[in-house]
């Protein structure tokens, strides 16, 4: 209760400086500027002060000034998003956002789905970071813009376009603990109609514990093409390849870790190998009048290998998604669009030499939308029918509503619906029945499931005091049905059948807080805290509880120093509330847990030499149980050296 209480303290507090304090030389600090554009809020580009206070945008210089090859370290100081670790670098990390778990969060490559179609989940450990211009992430349901998934929000991932017609050469260099190096190259320029980006990437690391050794490299392919009157084509291809250890949970009470127990795996043989190739074509032309057309295709395969010889596992698994899209914005703001998508995914068990799923399902979508802005308003409407081969149709609209109350502050209402059909797993799992001492168990998947769905509210107020800071507020509201679980029946009194069910309800409410502030030139500060509950029950239980791994609250705090023009330091600080492995606060408690890291930043003419220490007073920490009393954990402090070079022909 205290740490609550001092959360909420820290934030008002900002919030009242921001008001109070009028800044030394306030004109010569970095204003905060909302007029950037966005991509992802709906159908068309729109300027950000058009957008609700549900949406954030990274920029590139932020992703840079991270010094990290980790996603989640970027991502994890947004409002109402969670990347829970489960191990270091190289492992899966899914995406929680306000609450809602990965599997009903959509991310997307330049506006292209990467959603596993067997897990419905996307690992942001396969996404390189040397080629990202920016990410947008739009919290609450957006399935009448992007369709299935999309209930907790979407996070865009926008890669870079050459602008200049010089090649510009960027190489990074990372070393840090463990034997960690990572090492990054990308080469563009647009000398004409033509533009290029070329990028590779390789990293490998010993890993902090035992069999958490990883290998992956990576490289993409851009190209872009003015055609002049007949418009304009992008093709861009990207493979990301990994091999790495899974050491599994430690059986070593936390209390208990001493910097080398902890470190043992309790899966030393389990290996894993990815491999994903995404290549997509976009065709965009003018039409008559001020109406454009645009044409996008895709294909997202990955391949993925599970060898655990201490539990006799060998399975390999394809998953295969491939569309195409037509998209037309005609006059006075309306935008209206189709698409055909197919997942597909193929699974064979190499010890018993079968196959065990290939299957495959269609989505078929037709969307509108309508934009609207006013002197003092601004409106956008939106719906989309989605029809699942399997589930049938789902049918989503969008309301979002700007109001300006003057030149520096606009409060806005997002009203939504989003869903997610079931997976191939959930649909197509393959049968089995076992027998043990005359009682059967029978696991299958389930072919009669219907979507998930949720209706999705949030209102919030955002702007500017004095020209140097900036603050929102949201309040939101998930409620969510038909929300699929596996869990056991019985069938007769001595059988048992294990398969999915849309049987539960939840509900998500919290608030999201944001502050900026630039006290002169040289120092400024940020501050995101979130509050949350985020409840769940069967159809059958009388009462709501809360979810297991989903902390009430979260603080993010960072400082930036910039002491002369070619010296930063960066402080930051996160704040991780305590939860349980168990609904309804039951089972083992995950502590809370206060990260600290700092970063000390040096340029020399176009190179930039950096030193960073993560976990600065090597806190023993974990975000992650098993589910049956055992840890995930992990890493104390850790250092990190990197070279950043730019260079223009």
């Amino acid at each position: 209760m205290l740490k609550h209480y001092l959360a909420t303290a820290a934030t008002v507090a900002t919030l009242l400086l921001c008001m109070a304090v009028n800044p030394v030389n306030a004109e010569e600090g970095a204003e905060v500027n909302l007029d950037i554009t966005v991509v992802s809020a709906s159908l068309t580009p729109q300027p950000a002060y058009l957008t609700g206070t549900n949406v954030t945008v990274i920029k590139a210089e932020d992703i840079a000034a991270a010094h990290t090859q980790d996603l989640s370290l970027i991502l994890n100081q947004v409002a109402g998003l969670d990347l829970p670790k489960q191990a270091s670098l190289g492992n899966a990390q899914t995406l929680s956002i306000r609450g809602v778990p990965g599997h009903q969060v959509l991310v997307l490559l330049d506006g292209f789905p990467l959603t596993s179609p067997s897990l419905g989940q996307t690992d942001l450990s396969q996404i390189p970071l040397e080629n990202i211009e920016r990410i947008e992430i739009v919290r609450g349901a957006g399935s009448a813009i992007y369709g299935a998934n999309a209930i907790g929000g979407v996070v865009n991932i926008i890669t870079k376009k050459p602008l200049d017609q010089k090649p510009l050469t960027d190489i990074t260099v990372l070393a840090g603990s463990s034997n960690t190096q990572t090492y990054r190259f990308s080469y563009g320029a647009k000398p004409g109609a033509l533009d290029y980006l070329l990028s590779a990437s390789r990293s490998f690391s010993n890993g902090w514990r035992m069999n958490n050794d990883f290998d992956n490299n990576a490289y993409s392919v851009q190209l872009g093409y003015d055609l002049r009157q007949y418009g304009s084509l992008r093709l861009h291809d990207q493979y990301y390849r990994s091999f790495l250890g899974l050491p599994g949970p430690s059986n070593i009470p936390i209390d208990s870790w001493d910097d080398s127990r902890e470190k043992e795996a309790s899966s030393p043989n389990a290996r894993q190998e990815d491999r994903t190739n995404l290549t997509y074509a976009e065709y965009k032309v003018a039409l008559a009048g001020e109406t454009t057309a645009k044409v996008r295709t895709f294909l997202n395969e990955t391949k993925q290998v599970y060898r655990n010889t201490d539990w006799s596992i060998d399975t390999l698994r394809r998953n295969r998604s491939h569309g195409i899209s037509t998209q037309f914005d005609l006059l006075s703001g309306w935008s209206a669009g189709l698409e055909y998508r197919q997942d597909s995914v193929w699974q064979r068990d190499d010890n018993t030499h079968t196959d065990t799923i290939d299957e495959a399902v269609f989505f078929q979508s037709l969307y509108g939308q309508y934009m609207r802005q006013l002197e003092t308003w601004a409106y956008t409407f939106g719906v989309r029918y989605d029809h699942h081969s399997i589930s049938g149709g789902q049918l989503d609209p969008r309301l979002n509503l700007v109001y300006f109350l003057n030149s520096t502050w606009k409060t806005s209402l997002n009203i939504s619906r989003g869903f997610r059909p079931p997976t191939v797993n959930d649909l197509f799992w393959p049968f089995s029945q076992e027998t043990y001492f005359g009682t059967t168990y029978i696991t299958a998947g389930n072919r009669n499931l219907k979507p998930e769905k949720a209706m999705s509210y949030d209102l919030g107020l955002e702007g500017k005091f004095n020209n140097s800071c900036q603050a929102k507020a949201t309040v939101f509201y998930i409620a969510s049905q038909d929300l699929m679980i596996w869990q056991q029946e019985n069938v007769t009194l001595t059988t048992y059948r294990y398969a999915p069910q849309n049987v539960s309800r939840g509900k998500n409410l919290g608030l999201e807080v944001e502050t900026s502030q630039s006290f002169s030139s040289q120092l400024r500060h940020k501050l995101v805290y979130t509050a949350m509950q985020a409840q769940g029950k069967k159809e059958s239980d009388p009462d709501y509880l809360l979810l297991a791994f989903r902390p009430k609250h979260k603080l993010s705090y960072q400082l930036d120093y910039q002491p002369m023009e070619t010296v930063a330091v960066n402080l930051q600080s996160q704040f991780l509330g305590a939860c349980f492995e168990q609904d309804g606060e039951r089972g083992l408690k995950v502590p809370s847990a206060s990260i600290w890291s700092v970063a000390l930043q040096k340029k020399i003419n176009s190179a930039i030499l950096a030193l960073k220490v993560d976990n600065i007073f090597d806190k023993r920490y974990a975000t992650r149980t098993d589910g049956f009393g055992n840890f995930y954990p992990l890493p104390g402090r850790t250092y990190w050296f990197s070279f950043d070079l730019y260079l223009k022909n």
